[in-house]
């Protein structure tokens, strides 16, 4: 409902930062933010300078004036190299001009997304996503549930199960879904595009496996857990961690 801004009451600095929001969206000017974190010297800028491209400082300036991150682009080039690296050496296949004829690549590419997250021990990772809801749906195969138990429910079977004084503990894979199994030579090709920034020429290229925004990527990591844990027998009294 409607109301005077009289009415309002304890809220006035939260009020004043989204009528700034509000101009600087009609104006189109950047946010402005306190950059955190220590400021790169003379040295380190020209280290900057060296190890990342014009393109790829660009591709963060826009980013971050995108999504509203605060800081300043050489915080975040590192994390955003860093994930674009991964994800290309593990997931992404270059196609040639010949590859995006033949295949009218370009019609049916789905786009690429990158995010950055600040953590919350200071940390500025950039995480390269899937519009999965651009992926057409046949090329899911059938469910992609992926089951998923709780450790509190782990917890309470090993309790039953009388394994008293163990420490039980959760740890956190890097990368998991990158590290999930390929896509078979059987499987449907899926090819993914990523743009920069706005200007920037696309960049096409085949998926070879399951990536962060696919409905199936959470499926395919752990189908390719299970059958490694499968395999050492962890579950029995074969081979141990």
């Amino acid at each position: 409902a409607w109301e005077a801004m009289s009415h309002l009451k304890g809220a006035k600095a939260t009020v004043e930062a989204y009528e700034r929001s509000l101009k600087q969206s009609v104006s189109g000017a950047a946010p402005k933010t306190k950059p955190q974190g220590k400021k790169v010297g003379k040295k380190g800028q020209a280290k900057l300078a060296s190890e990342y491209s014009h393109e790829d400082k660009l591709a963060v300036e826009e980013l971050m004036h995108r999504q509203g991150v605060s800081g300043e682009v050489s915080q975040w080039l590192p994390g955003y190299k860093h994930e674009l690296q991964e994800v290309t050496n593990r997931r992404l296949e270059k196609l040639t001009a010949a590859q995006l004829k033949a295949d009218r690549v370009e019609k049916v590419a789905v786009r690429l997304r990158m995010i950055l997250e600040a953590k919350k021990d200071g940390r500025r990772k950039g995480r390269l996503i899937m519009q999965g809801f651009r992926e057409p749906k046949h090329l899911d195969g059938g469910k992609v549930d992926a089951p998923v138990a709780a450790l509190t429910s782990i917890r309470t079977m090993l309790f039953m199960a009388g394994m008293v004084g163990d420490v039980i503990s959760s740890i956190d894979v890097s990368t998991a879904f990158l590290q999930a199994q390929e896509y078979g030579p059987d499987e449907p090709s899926r090819y993914v595009y990523y743009q920069p920034y706005k200007g920037a020429a696309r960049q096409y290229y085949r998926l070879k496996g399951a990536l962060y925004g696919q409905r199936s990527a959470g499926l395919a990591w752990h189908n390719t857990i299970a059958g490694w844990l499968k395999s050492e027998e962890v579950w029995g009294v074969g081979k141990q961690f």
